[in-house]
């Protein structure tokens, strides 16, 4: 006695469905791979583009107005950053703020932290300056801290 097969024409079927639905969630999950590496690479971006910016300020030999300015706009004319909102640099040392440029920084909470952050530094600094750059767009701020020895104009 011999077992009777199946027709080979009826098990075809079940390939292309299990195909049918690994395309679907190979897709999603694609699409979703693609998303977190975009949102990943933004991110990534504007903590870079802060810490360049702190880092030439903080290395300048002098600082004033002019010199953070020219700084801020050489970096932010390079920037692949569509959606930057702010970005913003304050000097300060122990005993009081020196410079902020621009005067009003689009990153609120961020110029809220930047007091905390401050105080903290300059208490560790002594007579130290220290370079605080806001970095906003529209989904993450960032923020980086140096510490200079510039003389101030």
């Amino acid at each position: 006695m011999r077992p009777q097969h199946k027709p080979v024409h009826r098990r075809k079927g079940s390939v292309s469905i299990e195909a049918a639905l690994f395309m679907i969630v190979g897709g999603v999950m694609l699409f979703g791979i693609v998303t977190v590496i975009t949102e990943m690479r933004d991110y990534y971006r504007l903590n870079t583009l802060t810490a360049h910016v702190g880092q030439a300020v903080a290395r300048s030999d002098t600082l004033s107005t002019t010199t953070i300015e020219a700084i801020l706009n050489a970096a932010t004319s390079d920037t692949l950053l569509n959606d930057l909102t702010g970005l913003c640099v304050t000097v300060a040392n122990k005993e009081k703020t020196l410079y902020t440029v621009p005067g009003a920084c689009a990153c609120a909470s961020q110029t809220e932290n930047s007091s905390t952050i401050m105080s903290s530094l300059q208490n560790a600094a002594s007579n130290m300056a220290v370079v605080v750059v806001n970095g906003c767009d529209a989904k993450y701020q960032s923020t980086s801290v140096f510490t200079t020895t510039a003389t101030m104009d």
